[in-house]
């Protein structure tokens, strides 16, 4: 049997920061600055960080002559004073981009992209002219590279360069120039899709290969402000299924075979509770469903990754709950940790509309549908009067090549049922409340969450076949790398 394991604590580390004791009119001493510990930081990006975001740990900082002014109370300069107590340098830092400016081009923006090349950190500039009166610094004065000196090698206004060179001190004090060190590289094995197919995925429909040696550092061309990150954990979701066809009228491309890696990165700024299929939940409950306190709610494949958190919404919301599961060890998940009101095994009820209708004697008012066929026509017989059906997926249907047909639509039409598919990305502009209500929901104990964590590449792609038959519990992850 496998075991629910519950979603790893967020691991923290020690934050050591230097700070500005007070604000000082002479030449800086060291004992100006005090070096402090900052207390445990968890490793996610902070909550209510505006736009995509990346933790980072900073392994080199900084030294300027400007700072010097920073130390003075002066609030009439180009860059604010910084202020006592506060951190001059973090340990840890939430980026979402990389400004830098050149003393002598002030207030130009220089968007970079950081390269990790071994022993130096080069830097790529696309710089931005100014447009206020205020400052007009014209950058066509700065297009000869030696104009931003030896470590700004080969940057100009409206093309890319790259940091070529760093320093280091010698004994005698003198700088010199090192050489770049050569890039490091890595193996990269990839997930492929050997063909499109017309069934049920199998393990043997994708193939690990290796992608040969992969420098450690940004693409050449990649556009915008870049990193390269290592993925630790790979997403399992049923939309990947719908890309194993060759499809292009869907709402997101097929996969082409040989050429792509099957499995996306996991986005771990949030819990899964707070990513993709926490915002799934959400808005699909919240949007389509317009819950009133008091309702009777059912979720098909209720242990899985969205129906969990829908049913524990629910339960917030102050509605009555039941969830369906394939296994007695699921239907025990959903009563004793998740709170359902109540459970079933959908595989030893031999009549689901007599099933349904022993949980909901008066009916229905909100179905969230994950599962599609015979689940959803014995749903719509037990529908009440104006009841809503969010049509999350129809996981039962993904690998047929003839599809089941519905019986019972029909009592659309009597009972004034509203029944509408949505797609996540839809209700983009709710991912700030969502983030702030499940976040403090979770915060407060009231949401918990289940993973089904499976360990190394070699292993994802029966994991991934392992969603169609009910085999995971909670959000399938695959744990790639714990380096």
């Amino acid at each position: 049997m496998e075991q629910a394991k519950p979603a790893a604590e967020v691991a923290t580390a020690r934050n050591r920061k230097v700070v500005l004791r007070e604000y000082i009119t002479r030449p800086p001493r060291e004992d100006d600055m005090l070096l402090v510990d900052g207390g445990a930081v968890p490793l996610r990006v902070p909550d209510g960080a505006a736009g995509p975001a990346v933790l980072v740990k900073n392994l080199y900082l900084s030294c300027d002559p400007y700072m010097r002014g920073r130390m003075r109370d002066n609030h009439n300069s180009f860059i604010p004073r910084s202020s006592p107590d506060r951190p001059q340098s973090s340990h840890l830092t939430p980026v979402l981009g990389v400004r830098v400016c050149d003393t002598r081009v002030q207030l130009c923006i220089a968007r970079c992209t950081l390269l990790p090349t071994g022993s130096r950190a080069a830097v790529r500039f696309s710089y931005t002219r100014p447009t206020t009166p205020s400052h007009p610094h014209q950058l066509d004065t700065y297009q000869n590279p030696g104009e931003f000196g030896s470590t700004y090698q080969n940057c100009s206004t409206d093309q890319a360069g790259e940091a070529s060179q760093t320093h280091s001190r010698t004994d005698g004090g003198m700088e010199q120039a090192n050489p770049a060190a050569e890039v490091p590289t890595a193996r990269n094995r990839k997930v492929v899709l050997r063909e499109y197919i017309t069934r049920a995925p199998r393990e043997d429909d994708m193939l690990l290969v290796d992608g040969g040696a992969v420098p450690l550092r940004v693409p050449e061309g990649a556009a915008g402000p870049a990193v390269l990150v290592k993925n630790l954990y790979l997403s399992c979701d049923p939309y990947m299924r719908g890309r194993m066809r060759d499809n292009h009228n869907s709402y997101i491309p097929p996969f082409k075979p040989g050429s792509v890696r099957f499995f996306p990165n996991v986005q771990f700024a949030f819990r899964s509770d707070c990513g993709m299929p926490g915002f799934t939940a959400y808005a699909g409950f919240y949007e389509l469903c317009s819950p009133k306190k008091g309702e009777f709610v059912f979720v098909s494949a209720a242990s899985g990754a969205v129906g969990q958190i829908v049913g524990q919404l629910a339960k917030l919301h102050g509605c009555y709950v039941v969830g369906s599961a394939g296994t007695n060890q699921k239907v025990e998940l959903l009563k004793d940790k998740f709170g359902f009101d109540a459970a079933f095994n959908y595989k030893e009820e031999p009549d689901l509309t007599a099933a349904l209708k022993r949980y909901f004697p008066e009916g229905i008012d909100i179905y969230f549908e994950n599962v599609g066929g015979s689940m959803l026509d014995a749903v719509l017989v037990n529908m009440r009067m104006h009841g809503r059906i969010a049509v999350c997926g129809m996981v039962s249907q993904h690998g047929m090549t003839d599809p089941v047909g519905i019986h019972n639509l029909f009592f659309l039409v009597p009972k004034r049922i509203k029944m509408q598919g949505f797609i996540q990305s839809d209700f983009l502009n709710l991912f700030p409340q969502f983030l702030d209500d499940v976040a403090k929901h979770y915060r407060d104990g009231k949401i918990v969450y289940v993973e089904d964590m499976s360990t190394g590449l070699d292993n994802a792609p029966a994991a991934f076949v392992g969603l169609f038959s009910g085999k995971n519990v909670g959000k399938q992850v695959v744990c790639v790398s714990q380096e």
